[in-house]
């Protein structure tokens, strides 16, 4: 049987984190209730001050768009800091991202690197990709072509949502004859075909709608 927002709201204790991180994603994305980023950040604050590793990173997303909260970038580092310790392998990702592009943090391309490294190791094809940008372009890291033409193939092999990135980075890779590749226009769109295809399977997943109340 189904747990209904009122049984969530009902269990929505100071020692019921999860309970609240739940509430937290309904609110965010109006699941069963109309869209409340404001409640979504009020339910994830509660989660992920009681240790919560999924709230943290949900509440390091919101301080980094300014959702439901005011932007607050040092927030966001802080709260994508204290799940990436639990590696939580989105956090990291984007922990890796505020210090690749010197957003929240101090610009670091070596730390930058060091972090999508421990993603790319707990399987996030996002972290993948970026650590294989890095070998490609040298960036804190040693350039290494070779060591970039595995790992954007190593990202697309993966059953995560977010490979078709690395698909449509191969399917450049074809199209322009990159990292040893052969220039190959029917190979290039081959993967931009798969690229498309798990881009509308993503979009089909993100579906759902309702109407309650988030407090």
């Amino acid at each position: 049987m189904p747990i209904r927002v009122v049984d969530l709201e009902w269990m929505s204790q100071p020692d019921f984190p999860e309970a609240h991180f739940a509430l937290g994603v309904l609110c965010s994305q109006g699941y069963g209730v109309p869209k409340d980023y404001a409640a979504a950040f009020r339910h994830f604050q509660t989660a992920a001050q009681a240790g919560l590793t999924w709230a943290q990173y949900a509440l390091a997303g919101l301080y980094e768009v300014g959702y439901g909260t005011p932007k607050d970038l040092a927030q966001a580092v802080h709260w994508y800091r204290q799940a990436a310790i639990k590696d939580h392998p989105g956090a990291i990702h984007s922990l890796g991202v505020m210090y690749q592009q010197g957003i929240g943090a101090p610009s670091d391309p070596v730390e930058a690197a060091a972090l999508f490294r421990r993603g790319a190791d707990l399987g996030y094809p996002l972290s993948t990709l970026e650590l294989a940008k890095c070998y490609e372009e040298g960036i804190g890291v040693a350039r290494d072509h070779r060591k970039a033409r595995e790992l954007y193939f190593a990202a697309a092999k993966s059953k995560h949502p977010s490979a078709a990135s690395a698909h449509g980075a191969i399917a450049l890779l074809y199209k322009e004859g990159r990292l040893g590749l052969p220039f190959d226009e029917t190979e290039a769109a081959k993967w931009y075909a798969s690229f498309s295809e798990l881009m509308r399977e993503e979009s089909k997943a993100r579906h759902g709608d309702d109407g309650s109340s988030c407090s």
